[in-house]
């Protein structure tokens, strides 16, 4: 996938490191989605890919077609990254950073923020959403 976390790869092939380790063969592909990794690891047509650290588990335990396809992990360079994004009224009402952010729900005794967000099922924030859900629940059916 073409994201930032693929730069250390990028790096990697233009300097000749996989070469200089005895990885002679190695080509880079890009993907334009994750299934497009799921499909091609899952298929056999890649050895290898760069994919979210959930997916190597979700996939070695049958997420995908309940087919379990096991997968080791041999290097982890990113455990995803999160943001917390605002919406563009925000940024319309001058809030550029998190301190003006702080100040704005300072000043203003009945601000309503609406939260709304989006992850990956198989990123490490989900992960951990989920979990914490799961030891709520736990805890209040006890």
């Amino acid at each position: 996938m073409p994201l930032t976390a693929c730069a250390p790869l990028a790096v990697a092939k233009e300097k000749g490191f996989f070469t200089k380790h005895g990885l002679d063969e190695v080509t880079l592909v890009r993907e334009s989605n994750w299934r497009g990794i799921t499909d091609g690891i899952t298929g056999g047509y890649l050895d290898a890919a760069q994919m979210p650290s959930g997916m190597p588990l979700w996939l070695t335990l049958g997420g995908h077609e309940n087919r379990p396809v096991p997968i080791v992990t041999s290097l982890t360079m990113t455990r995803n990254g999160n943001a917390i994004t605002l919406a563009k009224r925000f940024y319309d009402q001058g809030v550029y950073s998190l301190s003006d952010f702080k100040e704005m729900l300072h000043n203003t005794r009945k601000a309503t923020i609406e939260w709304e967000w989006c992850i990956h099922p198989l990123c490490t924030i989900c992960c951990c959403v989920t979990g914490w859900q799961l030891a709520v629940l736990t805890r209040s059916r006890r």
